[in-house]
C-alpha cells in the first residue's frame, strides 16, 4: 500500500492526507478509503511494472524435438547404421527431453525455487518419455527393416 505523506508544520511526526481531495485525514487512520470523498486512498507506485504474462509455448516444436530422435532412430535401424541409433537414442532423447522442457515452461508462471524444482521434473519426466519413445522407434525401425541384432 504507498500513501502519500505530507510534512507537518515543524511537528515531528508526518500526517497523511487523501490523494484525492487533498484532506488530512485522521491520526493513525488505517482504512483504505477516504471517510471525506470515499475513494481509495492506495496509490499505485508509478515504477511498479506490470506482472510478466508467460509467453504461449510453441506446440509444433515442441513435439518435433520430443519425436525427432524416435523418428531418427527409426530411420537409422531401417537402414543398419546401428551405432547412430544407440547415439540418438541415448543422447538424443536427453536433448529432447530437456529441450522440450525448456518449451513447456513457458507456459508455466512459477518463480524462483519453484520454478526451478518444477523444471527438474518435467525434465525428467520428457526425458523418460523420449527414451520410450526412441526405444519404440528403434524396434520399429528394426523389425521393418528384416534384420537381426
Amino acid at each position: 500500500m504507498h500513501y502519500r505523506f505530507t510534512q507537518g508544520d515543524g511537528k515531528k511526526n508526518c500526517h497523511m492526507n487523501c490523494v484525492h481531495c487533498q484532506r488530512e485525514l485522521p491520526e493513525d487512520y488505517r482504512v483504505e478509503y477516504c471517510p471525506f470523498c470515499g475513494r481509495d486512498l492506495v496509490v499505485e507506485a508509478a515504477d511498479a511494472t506490470p506482472p510478466v504474462r508467460p509467453e504461449p509455448g510453441n506446440w509444433l516444436k515442441f513435439f518435433i524435438f520430443l519425436f525427432a530422435p524416435a523418428v531418427i532412430c527409426f530411420a537409422s535401424m531401417a537402414i543398419g547404421l546401428y551405432g547412430l541409433a544407440a547415439l540418438v537414442s541415448i543422447f538424443g532423447s536427453l536433448a529432447a527431453g530437456l529441450a522440450s522442457a525448456r518449451i513447456l515452461m513457458q507456459n508455466v508462471a512459477a518463480t524462483g525455487f519453484q520454478r526451478g524444482l518444477l523444471h527438474f521434473f518435467i525434465a525428467i519426466v520428457l526425458i523418460g518419455l523420449s527414451v520410450f519413445v526412441t526405444a519404440m522407434g528403434c524396434g520399429l525401425g528394426l523389425s521393418t527393416s528384416g534384420r537381426h541384432f
